[in-house]
């Protein structure tokens, strides 16, 4: 989806995707070590990250946001899809450059995609799946509001969050005005 959300706070920022960031995401979904604990996909030509990305454009479920973080710039994404009412589905999470893991970057990324979802989506819920082994993301996502609430296949956990719940939570967002 062509849109035109953006949420900054401390030094990450997220805003859409862009025809200049799929190279870098291609290259870095390419990497195993990144790509673990995604859907398992083929080795992704540039010709098939172009035609997905002119697909991604016409989805209107569908909004990938591009991470940014002072000094390294654009570092990954995160999307929110499956939109059904008042509920939408976070994840497709990917911090793919390497100086950017373990700042607290996916938290800070996490926090300011779902207030993009409770705000500008009027949504009330907001759910996703993370396998169990996804230790860093199961962290940053339950620092991010999000609780466990069931499993799927043995080896993912189903969470979700409630947006009365993130604004208890993260009542700083408030006085930040996103």
């Amino acid at each position: 989806m062509n849109h035109s959300f953006f949420a900054k706070y401390g030094d990450v920022s997220l805003r859409p995707l862009n025809r200049d960031d799929t190279e870098s995401l291609r290259v870095w979904r390419n990497n195993a070590e990144n790509s673990r604990f995604l859907a398992p996909v083929p080795h992704i030509t540039p010709e098939m990250q172009s035609l997905w990305f002119e697909c991604y454009l016409e989805d209107e479920d569908y909004y990938v946001f591009a991470i940014d973080a002072e000094k390294l710039g654009f570092v990954g994404s995160v999307a929110l899809y499956g939109f059904a009412p008042g509920e939408v589905e976070f994840g497709r999470a990917l911090i793919g450059h390497p100086n950017a893991r373990g700042r607290g970057i996916g938290y800070l990324a996490c926090v300011l995609c779902l207030y993009i979802g409770f705000t500008k989506f009027d949504v009330n819920k907001i759910r996703a799946f993370v396998y169990k082994e996804n230790h860093a993301a199961v962290g940053a996502y339950k620092k991010g509001g999000f609780r466990i609430v069931g499993e799927r296949g043995g080896d993912e956990y189903v969470i979700e969050v409630k947006k009365d719940e993130f604004f208890e939570k993260h009542d700083f967002l408030k006085e930040v005005g996103l």
